[in-house]
C-alpha cells in the first residue's frame, strides 16, 4: 500500500507541531478496573482547550488479549461545555475501532492479534482526527480543527443498556499537541485476497445499513437484517481465515457474501418475518416449554450476540475448565470469571440468549504434575484417561478437584438468569487401571460370581483366586475374550455412571438448573472410520457410557452426534439415517425428557454443505426427537466445521430454525407420534457380536425409514423393566446374546397381545406364537417383512409415500399423525440423489404450511427438499 503522507508534509508536521506539550489534564481512575457487575461510566475531570491541535492518549488494558473476543463498548467519549457529542471512540466487531468525528463515522480493520496494552491515542489538528497505536493510524476522519473552550471526558459509557469496553482504565491524558501522522498497520498476509477483502470491508461497513446493534432482541426473524448481521460475521472470519493462512474456499466464502450483499442493496421485497417466540416462564426444555431451541456452540460467543440476536438465536453453549478457575490451594480465579465468562454471559442476557454452560472438571496442569500416571501414552506408564480427560475418576484427589470447582462456579452461574443448562462432562471416557480401580474390579466380580471356578470357566481362565486378577488394557479391550470383555464393560459403565451421578448430585447442591452429558454417539459405532480399522476398535472400547443409565438421573438427554456427509453420489444423499437411529435409540430411553445436541454437527463446512442439506437435516433430527441443538462451531477458523464464515449456510441455519419454531406445535406433534412398531436392540449382543449384531439393525431401522410406520428403539433393558407404552409389535434382527430375562418378558408381551416377530437369530430360545423371517440384507424384503408385522399388530400406516403402486422409495422417509383434534399432519423428505416424482396414498389433498401451497396426491419433491403439510384423507 502506498504511504498515505508523503516525506515533505513529515517534515511540515515536525515543524508546525514541536514535540514539547502543555499537559491539559492527567487523570488515573481511582478505580481503574471495569468489570461486571459495573455498568457506570467513569467520569474525568475537565479540562481547557485553547485552540489549536490536541491529543488525548488512553492507557487500557483490555478484559482479553484475545481481540476476536473483546465484547462491544464505548472506550472514550468527548463533550463540549454544552453537552454535545464532539467525539466518539468505541470497541466494535470483534476487535476494531470505531471512531466518530462531528458527522463522520469510521471503522478500523481488525486487529486480529492478541494484544495485552492498547495505548491508545487520538489526534485532532486542523485536518480532522484519526486514531493511533504503537506508531499505527487505525482510522482518519476529516474535519475541522476544535475550537477553543472547555470540554469533559467520560470513560467506558454505557450505551442502550450495553456497558463500556471492559478492561483496566490507567491512565489518560490531554494535551496540546500532534505528532505527525503515522502509517497505516502492517498486515503480513497482504495479497489479492487482502485488498478485496478489506475493499469489501470498507464498502460496506461505511453503509448505515450495516450498523445494526439493537437495543433489544427482535421479536421476529427479518431476512435481510438477517443477511447484513450474517456479512458482518463472515468479514470478521475472513479476516481471521487470512490471518492464520486457512484459505481453503476463501474466495468462494467472499463470492458468496459479495452475493448476498449485491441482493441487499437491489430493490427487492423484503421476505415476511418469522415470529421469535421468547417466553421463558416455563424453564428451558422443561415439560411446559412447548419450543424448541437453535443456535451454536464456541467460546465466550458475547462478542456475537447482536448479530445472534438479528439471526434469531436464543441457545449458545459455551464452557469453562477448572484450569481457568481453580488455584492449587483450592481458591477460585475470579478476576479470569469477571474478566471472561461473566461479560460474555450478560452481553448474551441483553439480548435474550439462553446459556447452555459446559463444566467438565478437567485435569489442570497443577494436578497431572502430581499424577503423572494420569497422562502420557499407554503404550508407556498412563494408567487412567481417556479422550479430553486426564484422570482416575476414582481417586481422592480428582474428586476433592470437581467438589471445589463445582462448589465455586455453579452457585455464581446460578445467579445469572441467562443460564440454562449445566453440562457435567464434554465427550466423557473413563478409561482407569490403577491399582483402586483394579481392586474395585475385583469386588465386582466377587458379587458377580459364585467362585473363582465359575469365573474361570466363564473367561476361559485359570486364576488361583480373585486378587491374582489384574487385567492390562490389551487384555481389558480384547474382544475375542467375550465374557471377560462383557465384564469390563459392566464395571466400568457402573463407575463412569456414578461419577456423572456424583457430578450431578454436587451441581443440584447449588442448582436446580437442568443437567445433560455431551455424550458422543458411538452407541452403534463410528459412521466414519472403516468398519475393520484399529482407531474404530480403540474409540468403541468400554469407556464407561452407559447412555440408558445416565438418562435415568440428568434432567436432559445430552449428545453429541454427526450428519455432516452431504454426497451427490450414491443412493444417499446424506447421512441422517445412522443419526436417526441413535436419536431413536436416545430420545426414546425417557421420551418426557428433551433431547439436546449440544455439539450439533449437521455441516461440513469447508467441504461446501449445500444450504438446502442443513435445512433439511434440521428437520429431519427433529423428526427424531431433537429438542435443541447448537451447531458446531462459530469461532472463526477453529477448525474445518466453523460456520461463520459461509453467509448462505449462515442464514439458511437460523431461517430454519426461525421456521421449525413458528410451526412449533406441528413438529412437536409429528415428533410426539405413535410408535407402536419396536426395534429390539440388545447391548450385550452388541458388545459381545459387534457388527454381526449392529450391521442388521442398522439395515433393519434403515428400511422403516421409507415406511411411514411409528418406530422406535427399544433398549432390552426397557423391556425387562416393562416400559412397553404404545407398543404393538417387537421386532428382533439377529439378537445372538439377549440377556437373561429377555426372552420370558417376550413371552409375556405375546401373552398379553403383543406380536413379537425375529428375524434371523434369537439367542433367547422360542417365543410362543412368535413370527419368523428368514435374515436378509435386502431393503425392499427388509420393508415387506415390517409392513406384514405392522399389518398383524393393526398398526399399518393410513398414508403412504412412495411409488404410484404403493411401494416405498428409497431415500425418500416420510411420517404422518393424526392430531386430537382430527386433523392430520404429512412430513416427507427426500435425501436421495435425485428429484422424486410421489405420489401421496390415502391423501386426497394437502396444504403445505410453510408456502400455504396446496396440492392433491401427487407431489414432486427436489434433492433435499421437504413437505410439511396439513392433509385430508
Amino acid at each position: 500500500m502506498r504511504p498515505l503522507f508523503s516525506t515533505t508534509a513529515l517534515l511540515l508536521a515536525f515543524c508546525l507541531f514541536p514535540a514539547a506539550a502543555a499537559e491539559l489534564l492527567r487523570h488515573q481512575p481511582a478505580e481503574p478496573e471495569y468489570f461486571p457487575p459495573r455498568n457506570e461510566a467513569i467520569p474525568v475531570p475537565t479540562f481547557r482547550h485553547n485552540g489549536g491541535p490536541l491529543t488525548v492518549a488512553l492507557d487500557y488494558l483490555p478484559a482479553l488479549r484475545h481481540t476476536w473476543l473483546l465484547l462491544d463498548g464505548n472506550l472514550l467519549l468527548i463533550r463540549d461545555a454544552s453537552g454535545n457529542e464532539v467525539l466518539k471512540l468505541d470497541l466494535v466487531r470483534r476487535g476494531r475501532f470505531q471512531l466518530k468525528y462531528g458527522k463522520a463515522t469510521q471503522i478500523s480493520l481488525p486487529l486480529l492479534d492478541e494484544i495485552d496494552r492498547f495505548p491508545l491515542r487520538l489526534v485532532l489538528d486542523g485536518g480532522g482526527a484519526r486514531l493511533e497505536m504503537e506508531q499505527r493510524m487505525w482510522t482518519q476522519l476529516p474535519g475541522p480543527a476544535l475550537p477553543p473552550g472547555e470540554y469533559s471526558i467520560t470513560l467506558a459509557r454505557p450505551e442502550n443498556g450495553i456497558p463500556g469496553a471492559f478492561g483496566r482504565y490507567r491512565e489518560l491524558t490531554v494535551s496540546d499537541t500532534a505528532s505527525p501522522p503515522a502509517r497505516q498497520p502492517d498486515y503480513p498476509e497482504r495479497s489479492a485476497q487482502f485488498a478485496r477483502l478489506a475493499e469489501a470491508d470498507r464498502r460496506l461497513l461505511a453503509d448505515p445499513a450495516y450498523d445494526l446493534n439493537p437495543a433489544v432482541a427482535p421479536a421476529a426473524f427479518d431476512r435481510d437484517n438477517a443477511g447484513r448481521a450474517a456479512i458482518r460475521i463472515a468479514l470478521d472470519s475472513l479476516w481471521k481465515r487470512l490471518h492464520i493462512g486457512q484459505t481453503a474456499n476463501f474466495d468462494a466464502y467472499l463470492a458468496d457474501l459479495e452475493v448476498e450483499a449485491a441482493r441487499l442493496a437491489a430493490p427487492h421485497v423484503p421476505a415476511p418475518a418469522i415470529p421469535l417466540t421468547r417466553d421463558r416462564s416455563a424453564g428451558f426444555l422443561t415439560p411446559g416449554d412447548r419450543d424448541f431451541h437453535f443456535g451454536v456452540i464456541g467460546w465466550e460467543l458475547g462478542n456475537y450476540a447482536p448479530e445472534l440476536a438479528l439471526l434469531g438465536c436464543d441457545l449458545v453453549s459455551d464452557s469453562v475448565w477448572p484450569a481457568q478457575l481453580i488455584t492449587p490451594e483450592g481458591g477460585f480465579n475470579e478476576e479470569h470469571y469477571r474478566s471472561r465468562t461473566l461479560p460474555s454471559l450478560r452481553r448474551l442476557a441483553h439480548y435474550g440468549i439462553a446459556v447452555d454452560m459446559l463444566v467438565a472438571p478437567y485435569t489442570p496442569p497443577f494436578l497431572l504434575q502430581k499424577h503423572p500416571e494420569w497422562s502420557g501414552s499407554y503404550a508407556e506408564k498412563r494408567l487412567a484417561g481417556h479422550g479430553f480427560l486426564s484422570a482416575s475418576i476414582i481417586h481422592p484427589d480428582y474428586r476433592a478437584l470437581c467438589r471445589a470447582y463445582l462448589g465455586h462456579l455453579i452457585p455464581r452461574l446460578d445467579r445469572e438468569r441467562n443460564v440454562a443448562a449445566i453440562c457435567l462432562d464434554n465427550e466423557p471416557g473413563y478409561e482407569d487401571y490403577t491399582p483402586a480401580m483394579q481392586a474395585r474390579f475385583r469386588d465386582f466380580l466377587r458379587e458377580r460370581y459364585s467362585g473363582i471356578g465359575e469365573l474361570n470357566r466363564s473367561w476361559g481362565s485359570a486364576y488361583p483366586d480373585y486378587d491374582a486378577i489384574a487385567l492390562t488394557r490389551r487384555e481389558a479391550l480384547d474382544r475375542e475374550k467375550k465374557n471377560r470383555f462383557y465384564d469390563w464393560f459392566l464395571f466400568t459403565s457402573g463407575v463412569g455412571t456414578a461419577h456423572l451421578r456424583f457430578l450431578h448430585d454436587d451441581v443440584k447442591r447449588h442448582t436446580q438448573l437442568p443437567t445433560h452429558v455431551k455424550v458422543l454417539p458411538w452407541e452403534f459405532g463410528h459412521t466414519w472410520v472403516k468398519r475393520d480399522s484399529k482407531e474404530r476398535k480403540e474409540t468403541e472400547l468400554a469407556d464407561g457410557i452407559d447412555r440408558f443409565a445416565i438418562a435415568g438421573f440428568t434432567d436432559l438427554l445430552g449428545t453429541d452426534s454427526y450428519a455432516d456427509k452431504y454426497s451427490a453420489e450414491g443412493e444417499y444423499a446424506a447421512n441422517t439415517m445412522y443419526q436417526s437411529l441413535y436419536y431413536d435409540l436416545v430420545s426414546g430411553y425417557d421420551r418426557r425428557k428433551a433431547l439436546f445436541d449440544s455439539e450439533w454437527h449437521i455441516a461440513a463446512i469447508d467441504a461446501r454443505t449445500p444450504p438446502e442439506y442443513i435445512e433439511m437435516v434440521m428437520q429431519q433430527n427433529v423428526m427424531h426427537g431433537l429438542r435443541a441443538g447448537t451447531v458446531w462451531v462459530m469461532n472463526p477458523c477453529v477448525d474445518a466445521f466453523d460456520i461463520s464464515g459461509d453467509v448462505p449456510l449462515l442464514i439458511r441455519y437460523m431461517q430454519t430454525a426461525a421456521t421449525i419454531r413458528k410451526f412449533a406445535g406441528a413438529y412437536r406433534a409429528l415428533a410426539e407420534r405413535p410408535r407402536p412398531v419396536a426395534l429390539l436392540y440388545s447391548p450385550k449382543s452388541r458388545r459381545l457380536f459387534d457388527d454381526r449384531a449392529v450391521h442388521p439393525l442398522q439395515r433393519l431401522h434403515e428400511a422403516s425409514l421409507f415406511t411411514g410406520l411409528g418406530i422406535r428403539l427399544l433398549d432390552e433393558r426397557q423391556l425387562l423393566a416393562g416400559d412397553l407404552d404404545g407398543i404393538r409389535a417387537i421386532i428382533s434382527v439377529d439378537c445372538l446374546a439377549p440377556e437373561a430375562g429377555t426372552a420370558e418378558a417376550l413371552r409375556n408381551f405375546r401373552r398379553n397381545g403383543g406380536t413379537f416377530a425375529r428375524i434371523g437369530e434369537f439367542g433367547g430360545g422360542p417365543v410362543p406364537g412368535e413370527l419368523r423371517y428368514e435374515t436378509t440384507a435386502d431393503q425392499k424384503q427388509l420393508q415387506k417383512i415390517l409392513l406384514d408385522v405392522a399389518d398383524r399388530a393393526g398398526v399399518s400406516p393410513a398414508i403412504r409415500v412412495g411409488k404410484p403402486d404403493g411401494s416405498p422409495v428409497p431415500g425418500v422417509e416420510f411420517h404422518s399423525v393424526r392430531q386430537q383434534s382430527g386433523s392430520e399432519l404429512l412430513y416427507v423428505t427426500n435425501y436421495s440423489t435425485k428429484p422424486q416424482e410421489l405420489t401421496l396414498h390415502g391423501v386426497r389433498r394437502f396444504r403445505n404450511l410453510h408456502t400455504g401451497e396446496t396440492g392433491g396426491s401427487r407431489l414432486t419433491l427436489p434433492v433435499q427438499g421437504t413437505l410439511l403439510a396439513a392433509v385430508e384423507r
